[in-house]
């Protein structure tokens, strides 16, 4: 704790110049939700409307909601304290909101909560025009580590045994995280995985993994498994096998990495930018790209000291918010990488994401 007190006190010591200069004195900052009320990031990838979001309630954790955290807490370390407030724009994965933040004013005062289909509408030609270089990204909430389970008891039990003979892998919609990472092990790494959607909800997996009804899951963060899901990994009901994220997933499971899996350079570079979708997918922020360098810094460093500090994170615990910030640098750093992919691996992220 008293490290942690010192680098925040430090982040702050380095802001205070800036904060000087950079005031939101009364202004009022909006932030802009991409996506319905009640829509968690798996749900949100296929572009679903407010009015089928609303029939898909989820206990799991929700863009409005992390709006709500992000409301509350992030005047405390604005300079100025300004008033923040957010308002639902859904529309097509979050993109209709993403092309209001891009045209926005380049002054801290709009902001958006955006989905990784912000950065990769560039590699499907699905974003209507957005140029994912127009967005400043500030930072997310949490460094999810996403992983691939096995039912234990399972016809497969391992990641060769995946490709070696077929094996059912649930998911919610097509274009959901829990729809892709499955296609990528197919389509790049050669699993033989039988993909079947249309689940509801996370909750709604996990009954059909104890029940024998499904083999695989891909999509839960290791961290909402412990929250949310505890018996399945203490109880052994499941085996992580791979990991979608850079970072280990995990103390001590030492998973397979997806973006290794490939035999083909282009196949690998195409699995490492599927990774980044974990970034985005998780409560991601982005300002306009043209704001003064001195007001993003202010801005990102701001956001961090929010979720280090103990008030936010009291909240976050109550509502059972996974809080580990990723900078707005990292973010900036993977939507480069993303978008610098070969047009090889471009082309095969596309046949991922959006089918021939």
């Amino acid at each position: 704790m008293r490290v942690c007190a010192a680098l925040l006190a430090g982040s702050l010591a380095g802001a205070a110049p800036l904060a000087a200069q950079e005031s939101f004195a009364g202004r009022t900052i909006t932030i802009l939700v991409g996506f319905a009320a009640g829509q968690s990031p798996d749900m949100a990838a296929n572009n679903e409307g407010a009015e089928s979001a609303g029939q898909r309630l989820t206990s799991e954790p929700t863009y409005d909601q992390a709006a709500r955290l992000y409301a509350t807490h992030l005047p405390r370390f604005l300079p100025g304290h300004p008033a923040v407030e957010f308002k639902l724009a859904p529309g097509a994965a979050g993109l209709a909101a993403a092309r209001q933040i891009e045209r926005g004013p380049r002054d801290g005062t709009l902001l958006g909560l955006l989905g990784p289909a912000a950065v990769f509408s560039a590699l499907t030609g699905a974003g209507g025009g957005l140029d994912p270089r127009s967005l400043a990204w500030i930072g997310a909430r949490q460094r999810d580590e996403d992983v691939c389970l096995l039912r234990a008891g399972a016809p497969v039990q391992s990641l060769e045994e995946m490709r070696s003979r077929p094996s059912f892998a649930a998911a919610l919609s097509p274009g959901s995280k829990s729809w892709i990472y499955p296609r990528a092990l197919n389509l790049l790494a050669g699993t033989q995985l039988k993909i079947v959607s249309g689940y509801a909800s996370a909750f709604e997996v996990s009954r059909a993994l104890e029940s024998g009804e499904t083999d695989v899951w891909c999509g839960w963060s290791m961290g909402a498994l412990r929250l949310r899901h505890p018996g399945l990994l203490r109880e052994r009901r499941v085996i992580p096998v791979v990991q979608f994220t850079r970072s280990p997933a995990g103390a001590g499971l030492n998973l397979r990495r997806a973006g290794d899996l490939p035999a083909e350079a282009a196949q690998r570079e195409a699995m490492g930018a599927i990774e980044a979708q974990t970034s985005f997918a998780a409560f991601a922020l982005a300002a306009p790209a043209g704001i003064a360098p001195a007001r993003l810094a202010v801005l990102r460093e701001s956001f961090l000291a929010m979720l280090r500090d103990p008030e936010t994170l009291a909240d976050a615990a109550r509502s059972g918010a996974e809080i580990s910030p990723v900078s707005g640098g990292e973010l900036q750093d993977d939507a480069e990488r993303v978008l610098a992919i070969s047009p090889a691996a471009r082309d095969l992220v596309r046949l991922v994401l959006r089918g021939p």
